[in-house]
């Protein structure tokens, strides 16, 4: 069934003023105009003429964002006939539906330019919202809407028009820069699997890498061990977690693997007035030290407050941890009090095609345990993964201006960041991390 949020239509209103270059202002009156026009016609043709399979919904939503207008009632109370209506007032009567809902009846048999849908698998997972994209085309108009939607929630789930790598890559540089991994390919993509080789070098030491097993991962965020400093572009940059990563699904498993999302942002809040002491502790820095292979990031702490004000959180639990003595009962208490508590816990198994978008810096990710056997050669569970860089990665300038690629900097070479791309210098930064009430 389609679905559209209030932020679906503020974001998709964005991305039609973006490209006019013009104020905001300068626009609006001419967008709701068109609007109306190409409403009342409810022309059926393709994506090529524009606007004109929109949604009354979503231009309902569209006018109200710009104009804020009240809906407009009868002596009843109830919402006055069409016709007793100014067009524009028209539009602004759908304000009043749920942040999410049903379309029109009328509108049910037409494709939006893009589209929603919430579903509710009888597995028992969690209610997710899905953005329909069957092309690249679509995708670009529902970027704004997504983003949003990962602002507010943490994650998105976007369902692709294809399946290949090559969209995922697409699909993650309209969101952030590239960051490597020590099993990526060359284009900062990283195949999960059981029997996935991208990188020698790391395959002597596999037990550190439990994303190639099929045993259950714990909930946790990816790259809680990356604390350093990379030399790149003739700068030295500081090195940390991704702010996101990106999941896609290219075969599903026989049995389990579905995945596991905490939203960190509700555990903080819940935490400041159930637990203040234990959440004061691990805000703390040197509470916690996370190594895995060859990387380290000494001295952490779960909730770790960035420069620019961002909440970061870095955490695992597992043989990865390594926890001061004073942080030990509210390590465990986290994890097992709220980390561990189903009211938490979100579900979801991606299909083939959909990909996940996930902000690092607030949710934790996991996965359930899963089985192949049975399973023709080539059709076991694989899924692909790719990091995007925090946008903003402190600068560190040589005393001595000095510009120099020390031996102890080769590690973390593995995990530098790709080179932008055009479509990222376009892009808006997208709002990341626990964000704390005013």
């Amino acid at each position: 069934m389609a679905m559209i949020t209030d932020r679906s239509a503020h974001g998709f209103l964005r991305s039609y003023l973006r490209p006019s270059r013009l104020s905001f202002w300068a626009v609006a009156g001419s967008a709701v105009r068109d609007l109306v026009m190409r409403l009342r016609g409810w022309q059926e043709h393709g994506p090529e003429q524009g606007w004109s399979r929109l949604d009354t919904t979503i231009a309902g939503r569209i006018a109200r964002q710009i104009f804020d207008l009240q809906v407009l009632t009868g002596p009843d109370g109830s919402d006055r006939p069409h016709g007793q209506e100014p067009e524009i007032t028209q539009l602004a009567r759908y304000c009043r539906a749920p942040p999410i809902r049903r379309l029109a009846s009328a509108s049910r048999n037409r494709t939006p330019l893009f589209s929603c849908s919430t579903t509710a698998p009888d597995t028992g997972e969690t209610t997710m919202t899905i953005f329909h994209c069957p092309t690249e085309w679509r995708f670009l108009q529902a970027r704004d809407a997504i983003a949003d939607h990962v602002a507010s929630h943490g994650y998105a789930v976007i369902e692709a028009w294809d399946s290949e790598a090559t969209t995922l890559r697409t699909i993650a540089e309209r969101f952030g820069r590239v960051q490597s991994h020590i099993r990526a390919d060359a284009n900062g993509l990283v195949g999960i699997s059981t029997d996935t080789v991208v990188n020698r070098e790391w395959e002597n030491f596999r037990s550190e890498y439990h994303g190639v097993s099929s045993e259950e991962f714990l909930p946790h965020t990816d790259g809680s061990y990356l604390h350093g400093l990379v030399y790149s572009e003739g700068l030295h940059r500081q090195l940390l977690p991704p702010k996101m990563l990106l999941l896609q699904c290219w075969q599903q498993a026989a049995a389990g693997g579905a995945n596991i999302l905490i939203d960190g942002q509700r555990v903080h809040h819940d935490m400041i007035l159930e637990a203040p002491r234990y959440l004061g502790i691990l805000s703390t820095r040197g509470c916690v030290t996370y190594c895995r292979d060859d990387q380290i990031a000494l001295d952490s702490a779960v909730f770790q407050r960035l420069e620019d004000g961002t909440v970061m959180l870095r955490f695992r639990y597992d043989s990865t941890a390594y926890v001061a003595e004073w942080a030990l009962d509210a390590f465990h208490t986290l994890q097992h009090k709220f980390f561990s508590d189903p009211r938490y816990q979100l579900r979801m198994t991606l299909t083939k095609g959909q990909v996940a978008l996930i902000d690092n810096y607030r949710m934790l990710h996991g996965r359930e345990g899963f089985s192949d056997l049975g399973t023709q050669a080539g059709k076991q569970r694989s899924l692909r993964r790719i990091w995007l860089a925090h946008d903003q990665l402190p600068i560190l300038h040589n005393a001595v201006n000095q510009r120099k690629d020390r031996r102890a900097l080769q590690r973390y070479k593995a995990y530098d960041i790709l080179q932008a791309s055009p479509d990222y210098a376009s892009t808006e930064l997208l709002p990341i991390g626990i964000r704390q009430a005013a």
